[in-house]
């Protein structure tokens, strides 16, 4: 600010801001081009000495202005024509300062005349919070002159006139005077509030110590871990710190954010507003200067070429045990605690600890790369503090705790990945295949040792087993836990045990194992689930919230045959949500989907969406995310979906009801086909099985003819050989014609024997046969050796022919009538029946019936 350091100190008196002079410098390798940047400025001629231990002269450039610090650094790039090693360049002054005067962001100091000494460095101020929401009343991205529509304060919320709106917003804003501000979207956001601020000649002291005008800078998208990500850039606020929900790091919560200030040593909206892997980096940074070393600028350390044999051995990543799909009961899950990070520090994996050529190196296993014993290196070093803290936590759980030990787990994870990031300052590839071998070879170990003591390897990736013995124990796991941990040296805990665990296979090929696409329930009622429908982002929130309902219905059963049971109660529920998904409110059932271009071929939601927003006056940028519904004029925006106004597409959503509840029913041994006719309503025969009696048919091999209603002539003819008078169900009731006396008398008579053995109910047979429209095929009648009328309704079916909605309505009203009821199916190929005691097998699945009996016709 103005050229200087500007400190925010927070006492009980409040706070106050200090103006602080300080002095950096460029350094630059000293060489003929080098010298040509005297002409800018004085300089010094030093050596220095970069992390690879290279000693090397040096030209250093003073920054007087600090506010032009970074436009300084462009011009030396262009005046030396990017010929020249650069190092300290791309360092914030700011953080440059913290640096030389031992200080980090967030904790605690004692004021001792102009200096300031860390009391300490996990005590972190009191800090007021103040929430934040504003709705636009149209996409901000079109036009910050749309005015908002409702602005969430505190948790109070302001509506109506705008003007009116705004003036209340900033009483209370000034009333609350908060140290951090917390908003979703916050990048554009708050420039939006302000422009709609000035629009009405407001002013609202967004800014602690100057009036600086905040503007929306736009956005850009780039290339992360396999994905295109999009983000805007970032607003920073002087003398109060804004937080965007919406980021990788700030949507982790305030508690995480101060714990990777203290310990990386960035300012808090660095950090907010970059990424996990972006606090490693700085920790990095402040390791390498604190030990006397120059920061490379852009240079990257170079190192051994490897052979295409040697690169083939070491390149391989973590190992993977190929999992063993279906459903398993008793096992366990070990997992090594950041098997990662803990090798970088225990192995000294570093670039100055692999490159330079040093007695002594040992070699990753199974590779040529080398090791050097007995040098620190910088990188261990810089991950040591946040994984200490991190076990820390660990050993120590809390709700606290825990939530700061997830924002650093993730600073753990990434840190594997930015060692081969090309613009990670000591990022070279073998630092990244040495920590992989190591990997490899304790998994391995692991899984050994597991075997040995007489457990099976169900699975196995990257730094977690999975492990089946019947009947295990707690005490058994942590036994083996320690065993691994002696003599791998790496710490290994049990996540627990699984009542029943399922592995699923892959989507194309159900032959294949998947490694990240599992679910079971543990002994203690908690469920967990990897790679299906409820953990993907894309997947709407009725759906995922339907999945996890089901789930936790299913952690209470024991058995594949207890799930399988509850698998028709699921699909109801599922009919039930599809046929209410028009009442529900778009963020209910919006899918969500983010860009990866902005030119598609193929039709379908990507296309849609981008042709949309470029008709809305928008260009659509990839990395950017969106949320539609499925109409039946096809994707809408969820912004601009109105509840009741447009008819959803409920075939879609019907599609994704059957994947959720199809992951789930994998484990009931119930198939995919059985899954989508449950959800449509063609419910299959066997979800009658205690209602109704199935008798098996074999198809005559003499009939022909005319195949319509042949499964009623087979069955008639058979029922008829067996003694039984048929009536047709369809004919209760019904007007039949005075020429036809018969038939008349026939009809009559079986009125007076249903009325005779069921009274009173007559009436709604009646109704159930001539309204309906659901009445089974035929009504049989027969007189037992008691002297009392046995009559069964029989519907009958072909192979794999199903009931309708009419047809299962009228069962079940039949049957709290008191009716018996049997469905005749006709084998005639297509399905495989097998007569067993309380089995019908269909396929290769077996589903628990009635005594099921064959009835051998020849006609």
């Amino acid at each position: 600010m103005n050229g200087k350091i500007a400190l925010w100190l927070k006492t009980p008196e409040g706070s106050r801001r200090e103006l602080r002079e300080h002095s950096v410098a460029v350094a630059l390798r000293d060489c003929p081009e080098a010298r040509e940047v005297t002409k800018l400025a004085p300089v010094t001629l030093t050596t220095g000495t970069t992390p690879l231990g290279e000693v090397i002269p040096l030209v250093r450039v003073p920054v007087n202005n600090l506010s032009a610090y970074e436009q300084i650094v462009t011009d030396l790039e262009q005046r030396t024509r990017f010929r020249v090693d650069m190092f300290d360049a791309n360092i914030a002054p700011e953080l440059q300062y913290l640096i030389a005067h031992d200080l980090r962001p967030l904790t605690r100091v004692q004021e001792r005349g102009e200096h300031f000494t860390t009391i300490n460095a996990s005590d972190a101020p009191a800090l007021s919070e103040l929430s934040l929401r504003v709705i636009p009343s149209d996409d901000i991205r079109r036009s910050h002159a749309h005015p908002i529509k409702a602005i969430t304060i505190a948790g109070k919320l302001l509506v109506g006139d705008e003007k009116r709106m705004l003036r209340t917003f900033v009483k209370l804003f000034i009333a609350a005077d908060p140290d951090i501000i917390c908003m979703e979207h916050a990048f554009s956001r708050l420039p939006y509030l302000a422009r709609r601020l000035r629009e009405h000649s407001l002013v609202c002291p967004f800014h602690r110590w100057d009036e600086t005008a905040i503007t929306y800078r736009g956005g850009k998208s780039y290339f992360s871990y396999g994905s295109v990500r999009y983000q805007d850039h970032s607003v920073r606020l002087h003398g109060r710190l804004l937080i965007d929900a919406s980021t990788v790091v700030g949507e982790a919560g305030l508690a995480p954010l101060v714990e990777l200030t203290q310990l990386s040593g960035v300012m808090p909206q660095h950090v907010a507003s970059r990424s996990y892997g972006a606090a490693f980096q700085a920790a990095l940074v402040r390791t390498i200067i604190s030990r006397g070393f120059l920061v490379p600028y852009k240079q990257k350390p170079l190192e051994r070429p490897l052979s295409m044999l040697e690169l083939l051995n070491a390149d391989r990543a973590g190992h993977t045990f190929d999992a063993k799909i279906g459903f398993h009961t008793d096992v366990a899950a070990i997992d090594f605690c950041s098997m990662y990070p803990h090798l970088i520090t225990t192995c000294n994996i570093s670039a100055e600890t692999i490159i330079p050529e040093r007695s002594g190196k040992v070699l990753a296993p199974g590779t040529t790369i080398g090791i050097a014993a007995g040098v620190d290196g910088l990188v261990p070093q810089a991950i040591k503090p946040f994984l200490e803290r991190r076990m820390y936590y660990k050993a120590n759980p809390s709700a606290i705790n825990k939530e700061k030990a997830a924002g650093l787990k993730w600073v753990l994870v990434t840190s594997y990945g930015y060692l081969r990031f090309r613009e990670f300052k000591l990022g070279v590839p073998s630092s990244h295949m040495a920590i992989g071998a190591y990997a490899r070879e304790i998994l391995v170990a692991g899984a050994e040792h597991a075997r040995a003591n007489g457990f099976t390897v169900l699975h196995g990736i990257i730094d977690a087993l999975y492990l089946q013995k019947p009947g295990v124990t707690d005490v058994e796991i942590a036994e083996l836990c320690r065993e691994i941990e002696d003599a791998t040296q790496i710490p290994i805990v049990s996540d627990g045990i699984f009542r029943w665990v399922v592995f699923l296979p892959s989507v194309r090929d159900s032959a294949k194992p998947v490694p990240t696409r599992y679910y079971g329930a543990f002994r203690s009622g908690e469920v967990k689930a990897r790679g299906i429908l409820l953990r993907m982002r894309s997947t709407p929130r009725v759906v995922a919230q339907f999945q996890q309902q089901c789930l936790d219905a299913m952690a209470t059963c024991l058995t594949r045959e207890a799930i399988a049971k509850l698998i028709p109660g699921f699909a109801a529920k599922a009919r039930a949500l599809i046929a209410a998904l028009g009442t529900m409110p778009a963020e209910t059932i919006a899918c969500r989907l983010k860009l990866s271009k902005i030119y598609y071929d193929r039709a379908g939601a990507q296309r849609s969406i981008v042709a949309g927003t470029r008709a809305s006056g928008l260009e659509p940028l990839p990395g950017q995310s969106f949320k539609y519904v499925w109409t039946e004029r096809g994707v809408v925006l969820a912004d601009e979906y109105t509840v009741g106004k447009t008819r959803i597409d409920t075939e879609r959503y019907m599609r994704l009801f059957v994947k959720a509840l199809s992951e789930l029913a994998y484990a009931g041994n119930v198939s995919v086909r059985d899954v989508r006719r449950l959800i449509a309503g063609q419910t299959t025969l066997t979800e009658y099985v205690k209602r109704v009696r199935v008798v098996v048919h074999r198809r005559p091999a003499r009939v022909t003819g005319e195949e319509r209603g042949l499964s009623e002539r087979v069955v008639r003819r058979a029922l008829v050989r067996a003694g039984w008078r048929v009536w047709r169900g369809g004919m209760i009731g019904a007007k039949i014609k005075a020429d036809r006396p018969a038939v008349v008398a026939a009809y009559e008579e079986l009125s007076y024997v249903l009325d005779t053995v069921y009274p009173g109910i007559l009436p709604e047979l009646i109704t159930l046969a001539q309204d309906a429209h659901g009445m089974p095929d035929y009504v049989c009648c027969r007189q037992l050796p008691s002297g009392k009328q046995d009559i069964v309704f029989v519907e009958c079916k072909r192979g794999r022919e199903q009931l309708s909605a009419r047809q299962r309505a009228t069962i079940n009203r039949l049957h709290e009538l008191g009716c018996r009821v049997e469905v005749h199916v006709i084998d005639d190929g297509e399905v495989r029946y097998r007569v067993g005691e309380r089995a019908l097998v269909e396929g290769s699945r077996t589903i628990a019936l009635e005594t099921q009996q064959r009835l051998k016709v020849s006609v």
